[in-house]
C-alpha cells in the first residue's frame, strides 16, 4: 500500500477503505483528485492531470449515478426518514414544514423529523430522482421562500418496492412466531 501511495506522491488523492467481506482483507480504492506538476517557467504553477484523474472520477460518477437507470430495488433498504417523506408526498405536494407536520401526524408523534434530517434527506432524494422541486406554488399568496416538492414516478416505484420488502420481512417474522406484544 505504501508503494502504491508513493507512486502517486505528486497527486492529491483520497484513499477509501472498503470493509472486508467474509474474512477477506480490506479493499482499497484510490481516487486521484489532481496531479500537481511544477514547471520551472516563471508564471506557471500547478496543472490538473488530464488522464488519470478524469478516468478515475468518470468511473466514480458512472457508478454513482448509474443507479438512476436501475431497478427500484437497487435503492433498498431506504432510510426511515426517506420512507416517511415519500409517504408524506404520495398524496399531495408539500413544502418542508408541511412534510414535518404530516410525518408527525401519521405516526402519532412517534417520529419527528428535525430540520437537518428533513432537508438532508430531501437533498439526497432530489439527487437520486425520488422527488422534484416544483417551480409553481400550489397556493396563491404563499410565502415565496417555501419550496414545494412532488414525488416522481421513480420515487413511487421505490416506495412501493420498500413496502413489498417490509411486508415480506414482516411475514417472515410472523412465520417464526414474532408478534407485537398484546397481539
Amino acid at each position: 500500500m505504501v508503494r502504491l501511495l508513493a507512486r502517486f506522491s505528486r497527486c492529491r488523492a483520497r484513499l477509501h477503505s472498503i470493509s472486508p467481506s467474509a474474512g477477506n482483507s480490506p479493499v482499497y480504492r484510490l481516487f486521484i483528485i489532481e496531479e500537481l506538476t511544477f514547471s520551472t517557467k516563471k508564471g506557471t504553477g500547478f496543472h490538473f492531470c488530464s488522464n488519470a484523474s478524469r478516468y478515475t472520477l468518470d468511473r466514480y460518477n458512472e457508478k454513482r449515478y448509474s443507479r438512476r437507470m436501475s431497478s427500484p430495488e437497487t435503492f433498498l433498504p431506504l432510510q426511515p426518514a426517506v420512507f416517511h417523506i415519500l409517504i408524506a408526498l404520495a398524496d399531495t405536494d408539500r413544502h418542508g414544514y408541511a412534510i414535518m407536520q404530516e410525518v408527525a401526524s401519521r405516526t402519532g408523534g412517534k417520529v419527528r423529523l428535525s430540520p437537518g434530517t428533513l432537508y438532508g434527506s430531501i437533498r439526497r432524494m432530489l439527487e437520486d430522482g425520488f422527488i422534484r422541486e416544483l417551480d409553481q406554488r400550489p397556493a396563491k399568496g404563499d410565502d415565496e421562500r417555501r419550496r414545494y416538492y412532488r414525488i416522481t414516478p421513480l420515487g413511487r416505484k421505490v416506495a412501493a418496492a420498500e413496502v413489498a420488502r417490509m411486508s415480506e420481512l414482516i411475514a417472515q417474522a410472523q412465520a417464526i412466531g414474532l408478534r407485537p406484544q398484546g397481539a
